[in-house]
C-alpha cells in the first residue's frame, strides 16, 4: 500500500498530477474545454483522462459529475480510480482537494443525492473511458462499495473535511494488495501518494480517525484484516493505549 503523505501545496517537482473536473464546470479544467471533449471527456462521474504534461510528466483528471452531487461513495471510486491510474508511477500528487476548495457547490444549489457509479473505468493515456464492470475489477474498488456507510449516497454539500475523509479511503484502499498467496510479486510501482490538504481541517480528515471510518467498517472482515494494520501504518494512525 502506498504510503500518504500530506501537503500544503503541490510540489514544484511533482512530475504526475491528478486535479478534479466537474460536468457543470468544464470550462475550469487545467485543460481547454473543447480539448477535453474532442477526447470524449465532459467531467461526468466515472470518467478519468490520462494526458501528458511537460517533457515527462502526466496530467490525470477524475470527472467527478455536477459539483452540488457529489457523495462520499463517488469520492472514493474517483480516489480508487486515480491511483488504479498511477500504478505504474512511482509518486503520486492529488490535488483534488484543493479543486474542491476552488469550486463550493453554487450559492442556493439544491444537494441531489446521486447514485454511486457500476463498475470501475481503465484509464488509458489519450483517452478517457466510462466504466465498464470489468470482472477484474480492483477488490480495492470493491471495498469501497462494500463500506458504503448511510449517508453516502447524500450530497456532501461542499463539506471538505468529508470530502477529505471519502478521498483518502478510496485512494488509499484501492492501493492495497495481499500478496500472501501470490507466487509472483506485485507489478504496482506507486510508493507515495501526496495528497494537497488546504487547511487543517482537511489535513486532519484525512490523516487521523476519522479518516478511517468507513475503512474500519470494512475491515470488519476477518479474511482483510491484515490491510487494517497496513492502512493504519500509512496513515500514521496508532490504536489508543
Amino acid at each position: 500500500m502506498p504510503a500518504l503523505n500530506l501537503l500544503a501545496a503541490v510540489p514544484a517537482d511533482a512530475t504526475v498530477v491528478a486535479r478534479a473536473c466537474f460536468a457543470d464546470a468544464l470550462d475550469a479544467a487545467p485543460v481547454p474545454a473543447d480539448v477535453l471533449r474532442r477526447l470524449g471527456f465532459e467531467g461526468k462521474a466515472d470518467q478519468v483522462q490520462v494526458l501528458p504534461s511537460g517533457e515527462d510528466g502526466l496530467l490525470l483528471l477524475v470527472g467527478l459529475g455536477d459539483r452540488a452531487k457529489l457523495t462520499p461513495a463517488g469520492l472514493r471510486k474517483a480516489g480508487a480510480q486515480l491511483t488504479k491510474a498511477a500504478r505504474k508511477q512511482a509518486r503520486l500528487t492529488v490535488a483534488v482537494l484543493e479543486d474542491l476548495a476552488q469550486a463550493p457547490p453554487a450559492a442556493g444549489a439544491e444537494p441531489v443525492a446521486d447514485a454511486e457509479p457500476a463498475g470501475d473505468a481503465e484509464p488509458t493515456a489519450g483517452g478517457a473511458e466510462r466504466a465498464d464492470g470489468d470482472a477484474d475489477a480492483d477488490a480495492a474498488t470493491d471495498a469501497e462499495t462494500a463500506a458504503a456507510a448511510p449517508g453516502d449516497g447524500a450530497a456532501l454539500g461542499g463539506d471538505l473535511q468529508a470530502e477529505a475523509q471519502a478521498l483518502v479511503e478510496g485512494l488509499l484502499l484501492a492501493g492495497y494488495e495481499f500478496g500472501g498467496l501470490k507466487s509472483e510479486p506485485s507489478k504496482t510501482q506507486l510508493v507515495d501518494i501526496d495528497l494537497v490538504a488546504p487547511g487543517d481541517g482537511a489535513r486532519r480528515a484525512a490523516a487521523g480517525p476519522a479518516g478511517m471510518i468507513g475503512v474500519t467498517e470494512f475491515m470488519r472482515f476477518p479474511a482483510r484484516r491484515p490491510a487494517r494494520a497496513a492502512h493504519r501504518s500509512a496513515v500514521g494512525w496508532r490504536n489508543p493505549p
